[in-house]
C-alpha cells in the first residue's frame, strides 16, 4: 500500500531540504504579488509548486510548506486572505501531486483541483458574510458598475451597466466553478512540465492526453432532462441553472478541444509552436466556440483514434 505522507524511495533529509527550498520560492512570490499588484495572476500557478513537493515527498511534507507559507504570509496579509490562499494553494496542489503519484488519470486530479477551488470560494464567501458583513458577489458587481460608469462617461459608451451586472450576478456560480476547472488544470500541466525538466522523463500524462470521462456525456444529458422538467414546475431559477450548466459543461468540452486540438498538433508541430498556438486559442474569445465543438465532437466519437 502506498504510504501518501512521506516517500519511501526520497530520503527525508533531502527531501525536506528541497521542500523549504520550494516553500521560499512560494513565499517569494507571495510578497511579489502583494508589492507589485502587476503579478496577481501568478498566485493561480503557484498550487504547482506543492503539487511538485507532494509529488516528490508526500502530503506530510507538502503540508510543513503550507503551514510556513501561512506563517510567513501572515506578517504582510489579512488573516482571512491568508487563510483562503494557503488553503487554494496547499489543497489543490495536495490533491493533484498525490492523484498523480498514484497515476490517476488527468479528469480526476483537475476535478478534485476544481473541486477545492471552488469549495475555497464558498467558504471565503461565507467567512467574509459572517465575520466582516460583506457579500462577495455585491463587491465584485459594485467594481464592475463603478469600472463600467467610468468608461461610459469617458468613451461614451453606449452600454446598458445594469443588464451586464444582473448577467453577471447569474452567471457567477458557473464561473467560479469555471475558473476552479481553469486554476485546477493550468496546475496540472505545469506540475507535470516542472517534475519533466527536473527527473529528465515523463512523471504524469500531457495536455494531449487528457479525456473526460466516459460518462460525462450521458451524464450532460440526463442533468439537462432534469432540468427540463423544471419548466413543468414553479421553480423560478431554471433559466439560471441551465445557464449555468451551459457554461460549466462548455468549459468541461473546452479543455477536451484544446487537449484533442494538442494531440492533431504534436504529430506535426514542434513544441515550442504547440504552446504558442494553445496560449491563443486559450486567450482569444473568438475561438472559444470553435474549440467546444471539437471537444464535444471528440467526447462523443474521440476523434485521436484516427491516424490522418
Amino acid at each position: 500500500m502506498q504510504n501518501i505522507f512521506f516517500r519511501y524511495n526520497r530520503d527525508r533529509k533531502e527531501a525536506f531540504l528541497e521542500t523549504i527550498k520550494y516553500t521560499i520560492l512560494v513565499v517569494a512570490m507571495l510578497v511579489l504579488i502583494r508589492s507589485v499588484p502587476v503579478f496577481s495572476l501568478s498566485a493561480l500557478i503557484l498550487p504547482s509548486v506543492l503539487a511538485l513537493i507532494t509529488y516528490r515527498n508526500g502530503m506530510a511534507f507538502a503540508f510543513i510548506s503550507s503551514l510556513i507559507t501561512a506563517i510567513a504570509a501572515s506578517v504582510f496579509m489579512d488573516p482571512i486572505i491568508v487563510i483562503y490562499t494557503v488553503f487554494t494553494i496547499g489543497g489543490v496542489g495536495m490533491i493533484t501531486g498525490e492523484l498523480s503519484y498514484r497515476k490517476r488519470k488527468p479528469a480526476l486530479a483537475i476535478f478534485g483541483g476544481a473541486f477545492m477551488v471552488t469549495l475555497n470560494i464558498l467558504l471565503l464567501m461565507y467567512a467574509q458574510a459572517r465575520m466582516m458583513n460583506v457579500d462577495l458577489v455585491d463587491y465584485i458587481i459594485n467594481i464592475y458598475r463603478e469600472s463600467f460608469e467610468m468608461q461610459k462617461e469617458m468613451m461614451g459608451l453606449d452600454m446598458d451597466v445594469e443588464t451586464f451586472l444582473l448577467n453577471l450576478r447569474r452567471t457567477f456560480p458557473g464561473m467560479v466553478v469555471c475558473m476552479g476547472f481553469a486554476v485546477s488544470a493550468v496546475n496540472y500541466f505545469l506540475s507535470g512540465m516542472m517534475l519533466s525538466k527536473i527527473t529528465k522523463k515523463r512523471e504524469i500524462a500531457t495536455l494531449s492526453e487528457f479525456t473526460l470521462p466516459g460518462n460525462v456525456f450521458g451524464g450532460m444529458l440526463i442533468i439537462y432532462l432534469m432540468t427540463a422538467l423544471l419548466n413543468y414546475t414553479d421553480f423560478v431559477y431554471k433559466e439560471t441553472l441551465i445557464l449555468n450548466l451551459t457554461i460549466i459543461f462548455g468549459m468541461l468540452f473546452f479543455l477536451q478541444g484544446i487537449a484533442a486540438i494538442n494531440n492533431f498538433m504534436s504529430r506535426r508541430l514542434r513544441p515550442v509552436a504547440r504552446n504558442i498556438i494553445t496560449v491563443i486559442l486559450c486567450t482569444f474569445m473568438p475561438f472559444y466556440t470553435f474549440v467546444v465543438a471539437i471537444g464535444f465532437v471528440d467526447a462523443v466519437m474521440n476523434l485521436r483514434r484516427l491516424k490522418k
